[in-house]
């Protein structure tokens, strides 16, 4: 698992296709990793306000994805840009039972899974010379995510 992470930011570090020179002009790029979640909820009695019920997945799997993006450095050594990408996410539906008032409760099974990825995010930097530049970026993502309580029931044969 830990060489899993290891490439996956390895590749996420390199870029693919660059259609700029150096640091100005557009930019197409490609996405291969994984990702590792970790999903907790917890409802409360809404007369005591004890804890009444919880539970935790953690859904993980491959990413794919494809980014694109313009740079523009100003002749004051500035960096300004925009980038956009998205990311399909195949990861494994993870499940664990719903715990209720601290036990157990087998009828009821919580399952989680991440299904994409987006993001628009915006950048300023400074290139220190011809090959080098950092920056920072803030923008917004947003990710689909497919959660649903199963009820198991208690087989009662």
């Amino acid at each position: 698992m830990k060489l899993l992470k290891i490439v996956a930011v390895a590749v996420a570090l390199t870029p693919v296709c660059s259609l700029a020179d150096g640091f100005n002009g557009f930019y197409l790029g490609a996405t291969a990793g994984g990702v590792f979640a970790k999903e907790k909820g917890t409802g409360y009695d809404v007369t005591s306000g004890t804890e009444s019920w919880s539970h935790q997945t953690e859904p993980g799997g491959a990413v794919l994805g494809l980014k694109g993006g313009y740079s523009k450095l100003l002749p004051n050594k500035v960096l300004l840009g925009i980038e956009a990408g998205y990311e399909n996410r195949s990861s494994n539906r993870d499940g664990a039972y719903q715990t209720l008032n601290g036990v157990i409760d087998p009828t009821v099974r919580k399952t989680t899974k991440l299904l994409a990825a987006s993001v628009v995010q915006a950048r300023i930097g400074y290139a220190f010379n011809p090959q080098t530049v950092a920056y920072v970026s803030a923008g917004y993502s947003r990710v689909k995510v497919n959660g649903r309580y199963e009820d198991v029931g208690l087989n009662s044969e």
